[in-house]
């Protein structure tokens, strides 16, 4: 069924049809009591296609579209307003979207500016946020001009003590507590062979290249990934110096000088706001949408009520906006949603207890 309005003052006026969308596959949800709002001038559902209804326009938030918190407080504005039409590459410095969804960056962002992204590097991998500068929108082809995305990761051993021989390790933490570990390298009186050797050591662990030492002295061992491999972009934390069989040496400290990021992205990784709102935290309730704007571009009010505001349920990931079938996407969205834990809040109030969440149509876990 759908429901059509005339909007407006006194006369005739346009017809807009709203269409009814289920989200919840059991049709029920918990909600936020007092329910919540919704920052208008932030809020288009840039995935809706272009046409003259407001549903089709973006005017109306489509049951399902995500919505990610302003601050900490009951006020919510959609979560994403793009996805990439193309893969990104590191050093990339150019991102291509929708159309629309440039019209809905330059909009709420403007014609220069920040963004986040998240996606994985390969295609239902472990999913990233990097972030994007840029400036440059086109907003006829969906170009944006960004800085170069990527970057090395980099981190600095200092080994305290005066060496005079025996060898090291170099210990790679993971995500589940165990490590990557090097062969022994061993010391030398010039320091460049220690170099070398811990050279040969990363390279049989990661490949060639990928993880580079450098460095003139034990108290400033610079260790750079590339993280072009698997193997790279797995390691989480600081690199641990195993120094017990290093004569001479007292102890050893890692500092990480330089936050790396992949920079490498899928076709269809999301695109939003650095403003918070870009971690999803819920969805439009189900029904016929959300209307934030009155058909003349004009939002309806700065912050509008939302009064049922899903807090745990089953939604289907089919029935979500935007709808993505990458499942290193798919989990990073299910973990960012099971992190809301509302309470009885008014428009500034902060979020302390919480919901459960099921996705039925993918996983057979409560999260």
């Amino acid at each position: 069924m759908a429901i059509r309005n005339i909007l407006g003052g006194p006369g005739v006026s346009n017809e807009n049809v709203w269409s009814h969308k289920y989200v919840f596959r059991s049709g029920g949800f918990e909600k936020l009591r007092n329910g919540g709002w919704v920052d208008a001038t932030r809020s288009r559902d840039a995935f809706a296609a272009a046409a003259a209804s407001l549903q089709a326009a973006g005017e109306v938030l489509s049951p399902g579209l995500l919505m990610g918190q302003v601050g900490n407080t009951a006020t919510f504005a959609p979560s994403f307003f793009g996805a990439t039409t193309a893969a990104v590459a590191k050093g990339a410095t150019t991102v291509n979207v929708g159309v629309q969804h440039a019209v809905e960056i330059n909009r709420r962002v403007g014609s220069t500016g920040s963004l986040f992204i998240v996606g994985p590097p390969a295609a239902n991998g472990l999913a990233q946020v990097g972030s994007l500068t840029y400036s440059a929108v086109n907003t006829a082809t969906g170009a944006l001009t960004v800085s170069a995305t990527g970057g090395n990761e980099v981190q600095t051993v200092n080994i305290a003590g005066t060496v005079t021989g025996g060898t090291f390790r170099l210990l790679f933490p993971q995500a589940d507590g165990s490590y990557i570990t090097t062969g022994t390298i061993a010391h030398n009186a010039t320091f460049a062979t220690v170099i070398s050797n811990a050279n040969t050591a990363l390279d049989a662990i990661f490949g060639a290249g990928v993880v580079v030492a450098s460095g003139t002295a034990y108290t400033g061992i610079v260790l750079t990934s590339t993280l072009t491999t698997q193997a790279s972009r797995n390691v989480v934390g600081l690199v641990v110096a195993d120094v017990s069989a290093l004569t001479g040496a007292t102890g050893a400290t890692t500092t990480e000088t330089t936050v790396g990021s992949y920079g490498t992205f899928i076709a269809g990784s999301l695109v939003g706001a650095a403003d918070g709102t870009f971690f999803p935290k819920t969805m439009i309730h189900p029904g016929y949408g959300l209307q934030v704007a009155d058909g003349s571009t004009n939002v309806i009010g700065n912050v509008i009520q939302w009064a049922t505001v899903p807090i745990g349920g089953d939604p289907e990931f089919s029935q979500l906006t935007p709808y993505v079938t990458d499942l290193g996407i798919r989990r990073w969205i299910a973990d960012q949603i099971s992190g809301l834990a509302p309470s009885n809040v008014g428009v500034s109030g902060s979020i302390s207890v919480g919901g459960k969440w099921f996705f039925p149509d993918w996983m057979n876990a409560v999260l």
